[in-house]
């Protein structure tokens, strides 16, 4: 990843590593205008040349304003283009997700992956501005401080002073690497305690609704106490770092003003010498200072590219699955004899499925929980790849069609259904952008979403929320009916999408869909049996099997699990309606 931006970002380093070489030269120079200043007022005899003083303030005003310029100049290139790399990095990030397969987000956490894409960047872009910065600033100065002491003033007050910099910066060193082990100890906290936060949040209801608000609170209490201790561990060790700094420079300063009033005495310097000798020592304690901020960050640097390394490292969704198809796909699906196991997992989920269905047709899927259903599903959307062989649409095998082409002729409704912040209409149009009103009307009308419309202030224009929490369940799920409708595909497919919704609505539902239907291929899992009787062809599976096939009539008829569980339905029902005569 950094090797590809420098390809293409790279030059922009170039003027700014100029400029900021420039400037530390030009700033270099202060001490000595300010020293040759201060020997002007201090000639013999008390006489003051003026022209010569007025010249050095000049020097010095101007070099202010070349520093100035120069300074913003570079910070322009280094840091600009930091935030280029920060951008980079973003959008190669948010594409490496947009192509991972769905497994990838069942084994990360979603907090974690926010972490890389806010926390880890933010870190690269610190080590790409700040301590690239403070590298080239720290080593220019150092060269051009001691140079200018060695030949502006003395070599050996220079020597002599500067003995105690380098026992500073090996606290620096030394300390800087216990605060870094300490500081990944708080990092790591902080990312499991946002984790933890955001999962509360989340689950705030479920918390509500099993009272555990005080069992909530103490958790967290705990989680940010230990957060706490940790912090002020991790300051109570980088508070040593600036005082041993000051007492390191202190003994400088101290051998500094001790030998060199001792040479002025003798005349082997001037006073202003002194002065800019003391001033060069300042701007060496900058670097110094700084050099923890550098490891530090550098560090953080390295370790959060690493993480994102990681990612950049895993495979992606093969190219293929993007390429353009040929073919227009109609919608005849063969599944042969599919047998699917997950990785790592022993047992089959799916054993010997083998179903035809012909464009048009409708397949209804029951069984119970955890026995492959959804599976099934994720297969045919090439969320898990197929076996090869096993799953064909029109004649030609699953694994030789791209994804893409797959998925943009599947209308699908998932299981848990997902709504976008923005609004009904949005959530509605999300495939087909150019989606007219008379369309949002229409798939409303068949999902059974219109005649909620009155209920909201603004019609399709209503905010969902977040994740959709401002509307019910039941009409989440039209909406997301709507909108696998309007995208107008060759293949419908809904995964127990009726459920959340009651058996009126389902009828009013089913029989508009009969109509919106009509050519197309679809698949409904369900497990009401009442959603299912209209179908060509009905499976029942079972641990992974297909216990039971035929028509509604003939697994009636067959009088086995189907039978069974279509009586049970039909008593609850009975009982239920009965119910309701009573009250």
């Amino acid at each position: 990843m950094i090797r590809q931006f420098l390809r293409k970002y790279g030059w922009r380093y170039i003027p700014g590593v100029i400029f900021l070489i420039i400037n530390t030269y030009i700033l270099s120079w202060t001490p000595v205008f300010l020293g040759n200043a201060i020997d002007g007022l201090n000639q013999p005899g008390g006489a003051l040349d003026q022209n010569y003083i007025f010249t050095q303030v000049l020097y010095m005003v101007i070099a202010a304003v070349l520093a100035f310029a120069t300074r913003y100049i570079w910070r322009f290139y280094i840091n600009g283009n930091a935030r280029n790399l920060e951008n980079y990095l973003r959008e190669e990030l948010f594409i490496k997700f947009q192509n991972m397969p769905a497994s990838f987000y069942t084994q990360n956490k979603t907090g974690d992956l926010m972490a890389l894409a806010i926390n880890d960047i933010g870190a690269v872009r610190m080590t790409a501005s700040m301590v690239v910065a403070n590298i080239l600033t720290g080593g220019s100065t150092l060269v051009f401080s001691i140079g200018q002491m060695v030949s502006e003033v003395n070599g050996k007050l220079a020597l002599l002073s500067l003995l105690p910099i380098p026992f500073a910066v090996f606290c620096v060193i030394y300390i800087g690497r216990r605060v870094q082990r300490k500081f990944k100890k708080v990092q790591t906290m902080f990312a499991s305690m946002s984790g933890g936060i955001q999962e509360k949040i989340m689950g705030m209801r479920v918390i509500k609704a099993f009272a555990q608000e005080d069992k909530s609170i103490a958790d967290f209490t705990n989680q940010s106490e230990a957060m706490k201790d940790a912090n002020i561990d991790l300051n109570n060790t980088s508070a040593l770092l600036n005082p041993l700094i000051q007492v390191f420079f202190g003994i400088s300063f101290l051998i500094s003003i001790i030998l060199g009033s001792n040479m002025v005495m003798k005349g082997e310097i001037s006073v202003g010498d002194l002065v800019a000798f003391n001033n060069y020592i300042i701007m060496i304690m900058g670097p110094v200072v700084s050099l923890g901020r550098i490891i530090n960050n550098t560090e953080r640097g390295r370790a959060s590219m690493e993480r994102l390394n990681n990612i950049f490292s895993l495979s992606e969704i093969p190219e293929k699955e993007f390429e353009q198809y040929d073919h227009r796909i109609r919608g005849d699906i063969s599944i042969r004899n599919l047998v699917y196991a997950y990785e790592n997992d022993a047992m089959n989920v799916l054993d010997g499925i083998s179903v035809e269905l012909k464009q048009g047709q409708v397949l209804g899927v029951v069984g119970e929980t955890g026995s492959g259903k959804t599976t099934l599903i994720n297969l045919l959307l090439k969320f898990q790849p197929a076996p090869r062989g096993s799953i064909f649409i029109d004649g030609v095998d699953i694994c030789d069609i791209p994804a893409q082409a797959i998925r943009e002729s599947i209308g699908y409704v998932p299981q848990e259904e997902f709504l976008f912040n923005t609004s009904i209409a949005e959530n509605i149009r999300f495939y087909q952008e150019d989606c007219t009103q008379e369309t949002i009307d229409e798939v409303s009308e068949y999902s059974d979403l219109k005649k909620d419309m009155y209920k909201f202030s603004d019609g399709y224009d209503t905010a969902v929320g977040e994740r959709g929490r401002y509307l019910s369940g039941g009409q989440k799920k039209r909406v997301t009916i709507a909108r696998a409708i309007a995208k107008k595909p060759s293949i419908l497919i809904f995964d127990d999408v009726l459920s959340s919704v009651d058996v009126n609505t389902e009828k009013r539902i089913l029989q508009n869909l009969k109509k919106t239907m009509e050519g197309k291929t679809a698949i409904i899992i369900s497990q009401r049996i009442s959603a299912l009787q209209g179908a060509d062809v009905i499976i029942y599976l079972e641990n992974g099997k297909i216990a039971e096939r035929g028509t509604h009539e003939q697994l009636l008829r067959l009088d086995g699990l189907y039978a069974h569980l279509y009586r049970q339905q039909n008593k609850q029902e009975e009982n239920e309606a009965f119910g309701e005569e009573q009250e």
